[in-house]
């Protein structure tokens, strides 16, 4: 049996939302199954004691806890928030149940295009690098899987190792759908009937589980009861929660725009009724065991082609006919089976038939909800967590992870860097790619161009791609790791090791500290000792104008991941920095460090420009996301490179490859 891992992106707590309950289903079954489970979250949790261990995780401490594991199963961000994981000896199990990109394009759909772009661009970055780090990936549908299937294409995951290994391509990615448990519902109270004002045993309660997000359409279903109820006066639709377990997440416009529409119309308190707080797990029984039906309508956009209304198997499980949206997996069934109504999008009349014919034919409801019964008895957590269970006991990584395939990393742009330029010849500088501008912001776009053409050229992908690879299965100090170094040298993305700067006698200065500064190669596989560290301090004092780096920090992953950033800032032996950091809502806490200033902007990479335009043309501008860190010499050795050359326009550092294929690079002029 294998140690598993399960890392949770939400709050595990008794109200909890989908992802957590996927999560936290995933540690029950293993557990069962005999695995050593833990599931950790990046929140307290006040579940009762489990039969596995619930712990807190923070991207800083990540690393260590995973190494405690031979299996690491993921969603969302995670991956994004602690990109270390990805060069961890585990197994990478990732979950792509929720296509979360698709659902960011109906979130943001109100906001300025160009924070709409950044929340995409945000979203994009973390599945690619996800997929391209996977061991075993997890869908919920086959339709899904198609949809993920285009997107390994498109990043060489489906390729001649994964299809030599397995044909079918399961070994690579998997359908493990939403579950139910395999008991059978219990009710331990009339959440409803006894607990609502204004809903009475008789009436027809219509239930609207889980809750009301940006790509669902709850306003359809409230113009329906407006046109059923003159018809069935005793028609109640209960919205089960109007908020989030998750304080982080907003409230979506779609909720309150439900709510204004049912108070317009008169139908508040008397047909429509909302439940403000988010309903405990472990309570949901109470609320779908007192309605007569269940009801969920969505959109027609590309959501919900590849969507898993998990909600939807909450009504099978309590044996409710289903009215819902057509278009869907789990719609598809319902129509199919006759386990209740499909309906046509944003269509209230429609769905006001469909309200009607249930409540005026009680033997109806009872036929389908049987049929809804017996369907959910497959779709049970033991049987839908099978590929998973199959894939934890014999936890291997995949066939292109082993042979060191820096190709992965394709489609590669049609113009490129040249291999040969990636390290000039008799160490002369290159020409830069355009004449950089006098003005900031040419000089920020100049940057942000070259460092795009270095990191997609094929050298570079195939050196860094080589290493990570080479660190994840092959020992410290063996010959084949080593080769990983030398052939990173060849393809040009490494130089040769270069002569470190001196250790002062006794720790003293030299005799004229200045001559530091000129002719010094920068090392490259030794990290900074702390004689390095109290050395450097000092040359820092010496100089007449200082390099003053500003590090743009894009906060976007919590408090946690931005206080090790700032921490890593904080350790740097060069004094000259000040942090921005840009911020998507307001933070109370202001920083101690006079150095660190904070904004908040809904749209942080315009903001960056903007900050970008303010900085003196001698700034060095350091560009960083929440959660990433720099060694304590990094801005030394880059201040370095910028006093050495004054018309520098790129100092590359790479903190992952070094020449002999393990970690600790150094800082590189280009």
């Amino acid at each position: 049996m294998s140690r598993v891992l399960i890392l949770a992106n939400e709050h595990v707590r008794q109200r909890m939302a989908g992802p957590a309950i996927r999560c936290f289903e995933f540690a029950r079954e293993l557990s069962t199954l005999g695995h050593a489970v833990t599931l950790a979250s990046p929140f307290p949790s006040d579940l009762p004691p489990q039969a596995f261990p619930v712990e807190t995780y923070d991207a800083s401490g990540l690393e260590r806890l995973a190494a405690r594991f031979d299996v690491v199963v993921m969603q969302g961000f995670v991956l994004d928030q602690c990109p270390g994981l990805r060069d961890a000896a585990q197994r990478l199990v990732v979950d792509l149940y929720d296509p979360f990109p698709l659902e960011e394009l109906l979130i943001s759909a109100r906001a300025p295009m160009q924070a709409r772009l950044e929340v995409q661009d945000k979203a994009l970055r973390a599945v690619n690098d996800a997929i391209r780090d996977a061991d075993f990936v997890l869908c919920a549908s086959e339709k899904q899987r198609d949809y993920w299937l285009g997107a390994l294409s498109a990043l060489n995951r489906v390729n001649p190792h994964t299809y030599t290994d397995d044909a079918t391509l399961r070994a690579l990615i998997d359908v493990v759908p939403f579950g139910v448990p395999s008991e059978p519902p219990q009710r331990r109270r009339h959440a409803i009937r006894d607990g609502i004002p204004g809903i009475d045993g008789d009436d027809v309660v219509v239930l609207w589980g889980g809750g009301i997000y940006a790509w669902f359409d709850p306003l359809t279903v409230i113009r329906a009861v407006a046109l059923a109820a003159p018809e069935c006066p005793a028609l109640r639709l209960v919205f089960m929660s109007t908020g989030h377990p998750n304080p982080e997440i907003q409230e979506m416009w779609t909720n309150a725009e439900a709510q204004r529409l049912a108070a317009e119309l008169g139908l508040t308190g008397r047909h429509v009724f909302f439940n403000p707080d988010w309903v405990p797990y472990h309570e949901r029984a109470d609320w779908l065991l007192d309605a007569d039906v269940g009801v969920t309508a969505h959109f027609d956009h590309i959501e919900t082609r590849f969507s898993f209304r998990t909600r939807v198997l909450d009504y099978l499980w309590a044996g409710l006919p289903v009215i819902c949206t057509a278009g869907d997996t789990l719609a598809d069934a319902v129509e199919r089976r006759e386990l209740g109504i499909t309906v046509p999008a944003e269509d209230p009349a429609a769905v006001a038939r469909a309200l009607l014919a249930l409540a005026a034919d009680p033997a109806m409801r009872a036929t389908r909800g049987t049929a809804a019964r017996e369907y959910a008895s497959s779709l049970t957590w033991p049987a839908a967590i099978a590929p998973l269970a199959r894939y934890c006991a014999d936890p291997r990584p995949a066939p292109d992870r082993v042979a060191v395939a820096p190709l992965r990393r394709v489609p590669l742009p049609s113009s490129r860097v040249p291999d040969g330029a990636a390290q000039p010849p008799d160490g002369a500088r290159p020409a830069p790619a355009r004449p950089v501008g006098d003005q900031p912001g040419e000089d920020a776009g100049a940057l942000r161009e070259q460092l795009d053409r270095i990191e997609r050229s094929y050298s570079f992908r195939a050196a860094h791609r080589a290493s990570r690879t080479a660190r994840r299965v092959l020992p410290p100090g063996s010959p084949q790791r080593r080769a990983v170094g030398t052939m990173a040298r060849r393809l040009g993305v490494l130089p040769s090791p270069l002569p470190t700067l001196p250790t002062p006698v006794n720790g003293g200065p030299s005799a004229d500290p200045r001559t530091e500064w000129t002719g010094r190669d920068l090392p490259w596989s030794r990290p900074a000792s702390q004689g390095d560290l109290d050395w450097q301090r000092h040359l820092s004092t010496t100089v007449d104008d200082p390099v003053r780096v500003t590090v743009v920090v894009l906060s976007g992953s919590g408090y946690w991941p931005l206080q090790t950033t700032l921490g890593s800032l904080q350790a740097q032996s060069w004094p000259y920095w000040d942090a921005v950091i840009l911020e998507p809502e307001v933070i109370d806490n202001a920083p101690e460090d006079p150095r660190i200033r904070r904004f908040h902007s809904p749209s942080p990479l315009a903001m960056a420009n903007e900050r970008l335009q303010s900085c003196r043309s001698r700034d060095l501008v350091v560009l960083l996301r929440g959660g990433d860190t720099l060694e304590p010499d990094c801005l030394f050795e880059v201040a370095v490179a910028a006093l050495r050359d004054p018309t520098v326009d790129l100092v590359h550092w790479d903190d992952r490859v070094s020449p002999d294929g393990a970690p600790g690079g150094r800082a590189r002029v280009r």
